[in-house]
């Protein structure tokens, strides 16, 4: 249930920021340090990633040594960027709805792509148990007719 409205906060956040896009074409100024798109979207879907678990775990289980005040400054490290940095690239881009409808579509992409990584290897965790369960069954056959001369 929580997927669902964690998208829609996703697309919510997106078309905030689209409607604040100017419609004129006036001259937009660029950040001093201008991120790339693809980059933004790289740190546009760990942020998604961040405020998932952020939302998931109540705060009273994390404690203030694992709160987004831990999450942030490392992401922003990560990416060698300040937090105004991220602020000043936001604003430059949501500011053209064109780049930034596609550095929301690829941040898109890649929590998908993530995600079915993630169905990949939990399919394959059950595969390996549904085979060491089978390896186990006729392991045990095989000493229960040994046992019994079968």
């Amino acid at each position: 249930m929580k997927k669902p409205l964690q998208i829609i906060g996703f697309f919510v956040i997106f078309l905030v920021l689209s409607a604040c896009a100017n419609k004129k074409q006036e001259q937009i100024e660029k950040p001093q340090l201008l991120i790339s798109e693809e980059k933004m979207a790289e740190i546009l879907s760990e942020i998604q990633l961040i405020e998932a678990y952020l939302n998931q775990v109540p705060f009273s289980k994390r404690g203030n040594n694992d709160s987004d005040y831990v999450y942030y400054p490392v992401l922003f490290e990560k990416y060698k960027i300040s937090k105004e940095d991220f602020l000043d690239n936001l604003t430059y881009y949501a500011k053209q709805q064109e780049k930034i409808e596609g550095i929301y579509t690829n941040a898109i992409i890649l929590l998908t792509k993530l995600k079915a990584k993630d169905l990949e290897m939990q399919l394959q965790l059950k595969l390996d148990s549904i085979f060491e369960d089978s390896v186990k069954i006729a392991t045990e056959n095989k000493r229960l007719e040994a046992e019994f001369n079968f």
